[in-house]
This record gives C-alpha cells, structure tokens and sequence, in this order.
C-alpha cells in the first residue's frame, strides 16, 4: 500500500500574533473577554466571528469544506457544546474537577493525626499521595462533498455533536466503572436483582459508622431507579409527603443524599459516594478539534481529542450495592 500525505489545518494558536493584535483590538473597543474556565474555545469562536462577520452567515456544510481559518473554530463550537450535555456529563459531577497546566499532579489525602498527651506535644501530619499522570483521548467525524451534498438535513452538523457527546460518554463510563471497582464499602442487595430502600440505607449508614463518611450522591442505573419504585418506604414517601422521587432530588430519609440517574453506570450495581473526598479529575486540555485533508479518499477528518486522567483519592468515601 502506498503512503499517502495530509495537509494538515492546525487550530488557531491563541498567542499567536494575529490574536494577540486582535484580542488588543477588542479590548480598545471595550469588549469583555472572560478567558476563565473550560470554555476557552468558545471565546476563541466569539473572536474569530468578530474578525469575520460573514463566517456566521455562512452554512457549516459551506465552510467546512472552504479551508477557511473560522471553519475549524465552528467545527470546534459545536463539539464542545454537545459534550457539555448534563445527561452525559455524570462523571464530572461525582468527583472534584481540577484544571492544570502540568501532565501529572499529585493529590495529596491526609490521615488523622495523633496528640501524645504524656509528653505534651502533637505528632506531626502524615500524608499519602495519589499520583494522577493525564492521558490522551479522542475520537474522530469523517466528512465528504458528497454527504453534504445528498442530506437533506444537517447532517454534518449532528455528526459533530455525536462526537463530542461520545467524548463525555466514554469520560463519564470511564470515572463510574474506576469508582465501581475502587469502592470499599460493598453490600450485595437483600433481594438479588432488587434494589431496595433497606439497601441504600444500609450502605449509607455503614460509610458513616466504618469510614466517616457522608454520601452525598446515589447512583443508579434507570432499571435500578425503577425498583425502587416498588419498595413501600418509597411509596410512602410519595404518598404522604407529596414528593415525588426524580433524578436530581433527595433520597428519602437520608439527610442530603442526592440520587442521580444515568445507563451509563451498569445495571446491576448501584453506587454511594462522598463527592467531596472520593475521587479527582485532572484535565490538562480539554477539547480541540483539528482538519485534515484526506486527498486519497476525499474526505475532511475531524479529530478531537483532550488530555485527563481520573483516580480515586479516597477509596473508603466510595460505597456499592451488587446484585441489585
């Protein structure tokens, strides 16, 4: 088979000169740029639709094709918009999310201290570390003229949001199955194949005896929520109390556990866990996108990729239920 070549069509660099001379324009004309946070692609988008404001304008079937300097940044704006989706972004919200600028960071977990009261002083603090070192993943939207040409629908557009949804997805499969086998406290359901409010209960009240610590989300997967149904204490609760269970809302009776649904954590298996200590993801770079021109084949390849890594830093503030 023989090589081939792409000419690649990197994305804009933000400091590069160009940008620089273009972010001073705006800030002469009083435009606020807030560079804070994981949306550092979309400011880059807002820029390069003031320095061009035809590129709004234009279809994405037209520019994605036209080798234009905005195309990519557009191309970047709806993958990144479509892996923000909160049904599939679970992950992040079981965990403490960090952003660096280091490929690996250590995450430091303190242990109890002692005081030695016969000879007056304390010992000094003691600490473990988790070493978390990022990793690179990605995913990749082939497009032709001919699939632009033929859809009748944006289907560019909706193949772009799949890739940036199947990114969160694999993140948020990836942080639930490390949980699942990280956790300490593990309880089989009284009822195989039945998840019950006795378990729950049971599961929370065991992390705040054994480990001292509070659950503060219950993860469940749709058919495990559905079980729950059928438990009396529950029915109770929705009777007497007129409030309804739904994702997002407190579990009954137990202080501030909030119960969180998704297919995204297997069936079978329902998770507790103290938000607070469990687990941290790191994330050096989020999402980029870049162009490639595949001549060969007549295609434009899509790549986006990010660099993160998640591990559990406090295995004991992790709990489940098996068989359930």
């Amino acid at each position: 088979m023989s090589a081939h070549k792409f000419q690649t069509k990197s994305t804009p660099d933000l400091d590069s000169p160009a940008i620089l001379r273009l972010e001073e324009t705006l800030k002469q004309n009083s435009v606020n740029l807030n560079l804070h946070g994981p949306t550092r692609f979309e400011v880059l988008v807002e820029r390069l639709h003031k320095s061009m404001p035809g590129l709004a304008e234009k279809s994405l079937g037209e520019i994605l094709l036209a080798g234009d300097a905005g195309a990519t940044a557009k191309v970047l704006s709806i993958v990144w918009d479509a892996a923000k989706d909160p049904f599939i972004t679970i992950g992040r919200r079981l965990c403490q999310v960090y952003q660096t600028e280091n490929s690996s960071v250590k995450i430091p977990a303190a242990k109890k201290s002692s005081h030695d009261w016969g000879a007056g002083r304390a010992s000094e603090e003691t600490y473990t570390f988790v070493t978390i070192d990022v990793a690179k993943s990605g995913g990749l939207a082939r497009v032709s003229k001919e699939m632009i040409e033929d859809a009748e629908w944006d289907v560019v557009q909706r193949q772009l949001r799949e890739l940036g949804e199947a990114y969160s997805e694999f993140q948020s499969k990836f942080i639930l199955t490390e949980m699942t086998t990280d956790a300490v406290t593990s309880q089989a359901a009284a009822t195989a194949n039945k998840l019950a409010f006795k378990d729950v209960t049971q599961v929370a009240y065991k992390m705040w005896k054994d480990q001292n610590r509070r659950p503060n989300v219950l993860v469940v997967n749709p058919q495990e929520f559905g079980d729950l149904f059928e438990d009396t204490a529950i029915q109770n609760w929705i009777t007497y109390r007129g409030i309804d269970l739904v994702p997002g809302s407190q579990f009954p009776y137990v202080g501030d556990l909030r119960i969180e649904v998704t297919n995204l954590q297997a069936a079978g298996t329902a998770l507790l866990i103290d938000t607070r200590y469990g687990g941290a993801l790191v994330i050096r770079r989020d999402i980029t996108v870049e162009q490639f021109d595949n001549v060969v084949e007549d295609l434009v390849e899509l790549p986006a990729t990010s660099r993160w890594m998640y591990k559990s830093v406090d295995k004991n503030a992790i709990g489940k239920i098996t068989a359930a």
